[in-house]
């Protein structure tokens, strides 16, 4: 009996070690995108603070500017299945046009209403425009249970200037992990564990199997 529950330990510690190690950090989304005059419009936007969210506290709602000016947006929806066990996210930009791109990009849970920017708001990153261009910029937030992680890229120009952002390629890179514990962003593709340790692994509980089988044989 013990050397079956010896066999059996060591395969859920090869279960959890491989688990742990592959969701520690992963790349829920990696793409391009860009604005254009289908998108839809909202009156207002919300404010730069200059001070991206991060985990360490819950950011405080900016408040919006300039409500009586149209500027566009964009929406990206993220199911919840993807933040049941990994809730903590970071969420970098990229602006491809150094100097030249004037986009925002907040999160919000479950839902965004254009009507009502605080309600379900999350966090953003702070600033905009020239601060892009040759560094991603990134921050953080934590994705209550149940909900969508939903992404809203904004212009800040606004009315007759919009145009002026409409086809600006940006990339966006949504990353997930299962605690705050990381120093630097995962490369891509997500970590995970190298082919020569699994064959370790595998060729360790493959001896731990045969020396248990020999043990209960001899019993």
């Amino acid at each position: 009996m013990k050397s079956r529950n010896l066999f059996l330990t060591a395969i859920c510690l090869f279960a959890a070690l491989t688990v742990s190690t592959s969701l520690r950090a992963d790349t829920v989304a990696l793409f391009d995108t860009s604005l254009s005059a289908t998108d839809p419009h909202q009156l207002g936007r919300l404010s730069r603070t200059g001070v991206p969210a991060d985990w360490s506290t819950t950011k405080a709602y900016p408040g919006t500017i300039n409500p009586l000016v149209s500027y566009v947006y964009k929406t990206f929806d993220f199911s919840s299945s993807f933040f049941t066990i990994a809730p903590f996210v970071q969420i970098s930009i990229f602006d491809y046009t150094a100097g030249s791109m004037n986009l925002f990009l907040s999160a919000y849970a479950g839902s965004y209403d254009p009507l009502h920017p605080g309600t379900n708001y999350l966090g953003d990153v702070g600033s905009s425009g020239n601060l892009f261009g040759t560094d991603a910029a990134n921050f953080q937030v934590i994705v209550p249970t149940g909900q969508d992680l939903i992404l809203v890229l904004n212009e800040t120009l606004g009315g007759a200037n919009s145009a002026s952002s409409f086809g600006q390629l940006t990339n966006l890179d949504v990353e997930r992990f299962i605690d705050t514990e990381f120093d630097d962003p995962p490369a891509s593709p997500p970590a995970v564990p190298e082919p020569s340790t699994l064959v370790l692994l595998g060729s360790g509980l493959v001896g731990l199997g045969g020396a248990v089988r020999r043990r209960l044989k001899a019993a």
